[in-house]
């Protein structure tokens, strides 16, 4: 009976065990530079889901650019657009080192951003093992800018000659 006993509970200890190691959670860390490789200090970090693994909890958000844009202003009728984004997992500001760190994350895979206006953005892949540290360098890079079209040109262009005159 005693033996029996015994191999209970270390049977209990061992299942403790692997279970405690199984909820160990991990930290993300790392530094956030400039195209030129300096550091980013202030830029925003985020830890995200990737895609696939965050269908069901995903969020409406404003497309870049909307947010606050009209606020208070009338409907104009037209829909704005909206795209499904992951939730955040957590969230920071690097220091001004541009360093930053993430603790009490779960194990698993997830999606790191970092951005700053008018700096840039950038998004990397991990996999966050249990009681480890991931280390992440990220690298901002700057958004392509979209060539200025010259209406003024065109319309000159698409006006006839005679109405250029003062009457």
């Amino acid at each position: 009976m005693r033996f029996t006993k015994t191999m209970a509970a270390m049977a209990v200890l061992a299942l403790a065990l692997v279970a405690y190691a199984a909820s160990e959670k991990g930290t993300i860390s790392g530094k956030v530079l400039d195209a030129e490789g300096k550091p980013v200090a202030k830029a925003t970090v985020e830890i995200r889901l990737p895609k696939q693994s965050a269908k069901k909890e995903s969020t409406e958000i404003e497309l870049a650019g909307d947010a606050g844009k009209n606020e208070g202003a009338p409907d104009d009728g037209k829909k704005k657009k909206k795209r499904q984004v992951p939730p955040p997992v957590a969230q920071t500001k690097t220091d001004d080192a541009g360093a930053f760190s993430l603790a009490d994350i779960e194990p698993g895979e997830y999606v790191v951003i970092a951005y700053k206006p008018r700096v840039g953005s950038t998004r990397e892949s991990i996999t966050l093992a249990a009681g480890e540290t991931e280390s992440v360098e990220l690298t901002l890079k700057p958004k392509a800018k979209k060539p200025k079209e010259d209406h003024e040109d065109d319309q000159k262009k698409d006006k006839p000659k005679g109405d250029d005159k003062a009457k």
